[in-house]
């Protein structure tokens, strides 16, 4: 589970999110994250984009917790587990500050519904360099290699 006590982001990054790699907007409760560097792009709603939410904000697991607790309607104790594993989950796909993208670890018990959906649909389109990588008809036409 990563460390989010105290962790201060840079250049007006949130707490615990690399912002200079992942950007994020919520549209209607949904939470659609971008990751910059791998094209990936992922969605989270209800207690999932609670989560993200409360990480955006700087709250330490316990504030986390409290929140995706709250919008389950559960208290915060059965929630916590699950809270983790999704937050080590976020981590490991590179969405927390100290993640590497090795993919999901194991489920927490699942009281609370915490799913990230990804999508890599798009993944040439949104790491494509609109200035360097495409051809003499602009973007989104990658140049040949």
């Amino acid at each position: 589970m990563p460390d989010l006590d105290g962790h201060q982001g840079g250049s007006g990054a949130a707490a615990g999110i690399p912002g200079e790699r992942v950007v994020s907007e919520t549209i209607d409760g949904e939470v659609v994250a971008i990751d910059l560097e791998s094209g990936r792009y992922y969605s989270l709603e209800g207690p999932a984009a609670r989560a993200w939410e409360a990480v955006q904000a700087g709250h330490d697991f316990d504030g986390i917790v409290a929140a995706v607790a709250d919008a389950a309607g559960l208290g915060a104790a059965e929630a916590e587990a699950d809270v983790g594993a999704f937050l080590a989950e976020l981590e490991a796909e590179g969405l927390l500050a100290g993640g590497n993208g090795s993919g999901p670890p194991a489920p927490g018990p699942g009281r609370v519904s915490l799913v990230l959906h990804r999508y890599t649909d798009m993944q040439d389109l949104i790491v494509l360099d609109p200035i360097h990588d495409v051809d003499e008809t602009g973007w989104p036409n990658r140049r040949p290699e």
